[in-house]
């Protein structure tokens, strides 16, 4: 048996200014929400200024017809991995969460007489090894997730059989500074919209 008082080591110790809970969860007004297979991936280079910093439907689309935007239709095929990156404070002591690494792995089935798929995954895994792509991708319950930091392809690979169908395994490995779990917006009606002009 102990008491709290049997604890010695006070990290509190290391910053004596103590933030206030503030947020709340109000039950009443949660949702479940079902999981869809398929995503909507956009592309679009990290120096792009969105239209009206996407408000609305109408502010991708209009990116989208400039040419600023490429969307994409894909099939979720593993659950997104969150990886804290942390530093160590000592023996003994908890590490510190200082950023992350996100692995978002998807798979595409529209092969092309052409090929033009590989053209268009070889030019987005170019932009991302010179550390110009940002990505967002926008789930069928409309929440959007903007990745707005350092992204690689290189894992971005050719066909993968399943069954009796060819797919070509996209997978993103994004790398960030901070603490936290990116933030979904929600805007009804994306994901239908964005998917009826997607590749």
């Amino acid at each position: 048996m102990f008491t709290v008082d049997d604890i010695s080591n006070n990290t509190c110790a290391d910053n004596c200014t103590i933030d206030a809970f503030t947020t709340t969860i109000v039950p009443c007004d949660a949702e479940t929400l079902e999981v869809g297979a398929e995503t909507v991936i956009g592309f679009f280079h990290c120096n792009h200024e969105a239209t009206l910093a996407w408000a609305a439907i109408a502010d991708f689309q209009a990116d989208i017809t400039a040419g600023d935007l490429k969307v994409l239709k894909a099939i979720t095929k593993a659950r997104p991995k969150q990886t804290p990156r942390t530093i160590s404070r000592g023996t003994g002591l908890n590490d510190v969460e200082v950023g992350a690494n996100l692995t978002l792995t998807y798979e595409y089935d529209k092969r092309q007489a052409t090929a033009t798929e590989y053209d268009f995954f070889n030019e987005m895994k170019r932009v991302a090894n010179n550390r110009q792509l940002h990505i967002f991708t926008v789930t069928k319950n409309d929440d959007l997730r903007l990745y707005r930091c350092e992204i690689s392809m290189a894992n971005t690979g050719d066909i993968a059989n399943e069954g009796e169908i060819e797919k070509f395994e996209i997978v993103f490995d994004l790398v960030w500074d901070g603490v936290g779990i990116p933030t979904p917006r929600r805007l009804a009606g994306l994901y239908k919209a964005l998917a009826a002009v997607a590749y």
